[in-house]
């Protein structure tokens, strides 16, 4: 997996409800989503998604909307048990 160098100042949300974490760099023009509690982590551990964006975070406040936005158009995948039928 590559190693990104982020932005700092550096953001991160926990969404506890989806057990994801969503992390953006200011300027960076994308955030990452990764599973579980990620917050202060700045490695691609447990990486989902990479989400380009066009304008920089303003406050904590932008940064869990778009948890929140990423969550909603993402909803978590059913587990398969590996049986056929």
């Amino acid at each position: 997996m590559t190693t990104r160098d982020y932005g700092l100042p550096c953001a991160w949300h926990y969404d506890h409800r989806r057990g994801i974490t969503l992390r953006w760099g200011r300027p960076d023009g994308f955030f990452t989503v990764h599973g579980g509690d990620q917050r202060g982590k700045r490695g691609d551990h447990a990486l989902l998604d990479t989400v380009r964006v066009t304008q920089a975070w303003q406050d904590e406040l932008d940064v869990a909307h778009k948890a929140r936005e990423w969550a909603r158009a993402n909803p978590p995948r059913k587990a398969t048990t590996g049986e056929h039928r």
